[in-house]
């Protein structure tokens, strides 16, 4: 290393030694979804559900119903998920009341909860794996937002979209468009 020189530039985050390899130093911030981001993923969602076809106080407990949701349609993992998601779903209820066509959001969430049900003979939904059904819709969101080309990795990280993600669930399930609803004559219990 005599006579070559280690330099560093702009904020540190890119190390060039004298082999001119380029040594990346990547650290992580975690971030709250503000308004702003979360009104720029809904945009993003509703823009790629249609090309694909597809005053809530804030507090740190469940919306109602939304525990006895995740427990009845054995979902109980997200019983946990949805917990630390809670700072964000007051943020996700403000800015669906005022972004335009928000309802358009829960009917395509409820789409995608459809097609991960099981149906009885007579086309009724039945309760099942609620977590498998879940993941499948996280899986589906995270991939929409992702696959956007307004989608800037620079400014909403991976991070952010599963927060989002995750937050909309919870908004789905208390809106009762993501899972069945407890004491609903009409459902039954599909058989594993």
């Amino acid at each position: 290393m005599i006579g070559k020189k280690l330099s560093i530039h702009g904020s540190g985050n890119i190390q060039i030694n004298g082999s001119n390899n380029t040594i990346l130093g990547l650290a992580y911030e975690k971030s709250k979804l503000t308004q702003s981001k979360v009104h720029q993923l809904l945009l993003m969602v509703i823009a790629a559900l249609d090309e694909g076809g597809h005053g809530h106080d804030l507090t740190m407990e469940f919306p109602v119903g939304v525990r006895q949701k995740l427990q009845y349609n054995n979902a109980t993992k997200y019983i946990s998920i949805f917990q630390h998601q809670l700072i964000h779903f007051s943020t996700i209820d403000e800015v669906a009341q005022e972004i335009p066509r928000s309802e358009d959001i829960l009917k395509q969430l409820y789409r995608m909860y459809a097609n991960t049900a099981t149906y009885d003979v007579d086309g009724q939904p039945l309760v099942g794996d609620g977590s498998t059904q879940l993941d499948k819709i996280s899986e589906e969101l995270v991939n929409l937002v992702i696959n956007d080309l307004n989608y800037n990795p620079d400014v909403v990280t991976y991070e952010d979209i599963k927060n989002f993600v995750e937050s909309l669930m919870m908004y789905g399930v208390w809106k009762c468009k993501v899972l069945l609803k407890p004491n609903n004559p009409e459902v039954s219990i599909a058989s594993s």
